[in-house]
């Protein structure tokens, strides 16, 4: 359709290798990124939320008086000692375990497109050296 929200199907059905083609490798890979960046924000993100804020609320263990509602949720609720920043400190673990899982899944598909912009690139560009490692 022509009404204001009909680029929404347009931009939901669009591959990476398509903007790739029609837009250039930049923008896919801006595309790419911010899909990475937003699994990344799931994967890490929801479990935060639906699991340590609850645990903050009922294991964090401030008397209820010296906390606001929304304060109960937080790191600020754990007493000093608490097993909870065990838990935390686990989780420090799995968060960067995450993020380097789909780091790795993204740097992965955005190799082969790469390489094959850097063979369709003319010459002198595609033909240009690094050198490395002369003395001053």
């Amino acid at each position: 359709g022509w009404g204001p929200c009909s680029w929404i199907c347009g931009a939901l059905c669009t591959s990476i290798d398509d903007i790739d083609d029609h837009v250039g490798l930049d923008a896919a890979l801006m595309i790419e990124f911010s899909h990475m960046a937003m699994k990344i924000c799931a994967t890490i993100g929801v479990p935060m939320c639906l699991l340590m804020g609850p645990a903050h609320w009922f294991f964090g263990g401030m008397p209820e008086e010296q906390m606001d509602p929304l304060s109960r949720f937080g790191m600020s609720n754990i007493t000093v000692g608490n097993w909870l920043y065990w838990v935390h400190a686990c989780l420090v673990w799995l968060v960067l375990l995450s993020a380097e899982f789909w780091i790795e899944k993204a740097m992965l598909s955005f190799l082969p497109r790469r390489k094959r912009w850097l063979k369709m690139m003319p010459p002198p560009r595609s033909t240009t050296v690094l050198i490395e490692n002369i003395p001053p």
